[in-house]
């Protein structure tokens, strides 16, 4: 049997039309596109204040010569005394740790003419952490009584702060997930869940007593310690 010509132009434009056909049955569909999560950034503060139940003070010996030698001899002699006295009120030897120790030449300057050395200058300054914040002013007037003529510095600390900053944080979260409640329920909206959240936290003294200096006060040394704060911050995501 013979196909005409048109016969087979016919032919070809059927296969080619269910080909096409086929190719476009097999193509896959596109997933629905989902909507964003509508949500709400809040943060949150957790503030706990605390009595200090430790201190630091700064105090040490600043000495002159005419030698480095007699310099250095007269500063070893008050700062062995001072170590003992300040010992003696009880605070552990591991507690006192020397942060500078230096020996530095006098200058004389007169115009015109180069600088002469006339002396020498120790200084040892020593750092104790005290335990018993009781006794800090009896540290301290310990210390001057033996010949400290430098405090450079008195701060209060707490020596486990971990249990805090966990009240603090949950305090934190607590206020983060109000704030969030508080603003949706202004518009007839709640809360679903918690989408993410970072925390930060700070540890806020109260500031220290700075550059002290001179011989011990026939009067005891008062302090007052005041209080800390622990304060944790958190920022929060949630949806609605």
């Amino acid at each position: 049997m013979k196909i005409s010509k048109k016969s087979l132009i016919l032919i070809l434009a059927l296969i080619l039309s269910i080909g096409l056909f086929g190719f476009s049955f097999a193509q896959p569909e596109e997933p629905p596109q989902k909507e964003n999560p509508r949500v709400i950034n809040v943060s949150g503060t957790g503030i706990i204040s605390v009595k200090p139940d430790m201190g630091r003070v700064n105090l040490g010996i600043v000495t002159e010569g005419v030698s480095a030698n007699e310099s250095q001899s007269k500063n070893n002699e008050i700062s062995t005394k001072i170590i003992d006295s300040i010992k003696a009120t009880g605070v552990n030897e591991e507690d006192i740790q020397t942060i500078e120790y230096s020996i530095n030449p006098i200058y004389k300057y007169e115009e015109g003419k180069p600088p002469i050395i006339t002396g020498y200058q120790t200084v040892h300054m020593l750092n104790i952490n005290v335990y018993d914040i009781e006794k800090i002013g009896a540290v301290i007037d310990a210390g001057t009584t033996a010949g400290a003529n430098r405090v450079g510095g008195i701060s209060f600390g707490i020596k486990d702060t971990k249990s805090l900053e966990l009240k603090a944080l949950e305090e934190a979260v607590k206020d983060a997930r109000k704030k969030a409640d508080t603003a949706l329920a202004a518009e007839g909206e709640k809360v679903i869940k918690l989408i993410s959240m970072n925390v930060g936290n700070e540890f806020s003294p109260p500031m220290p007593i700075r550059d002290k200096q001179g011989v011990a006060s026939e009067s005891p040394t008062q302090l007052m310690p005041g209080q800390l704060q622990i304060v944790v911050t958190v920022s929060a995501t949630f949806s609605f």
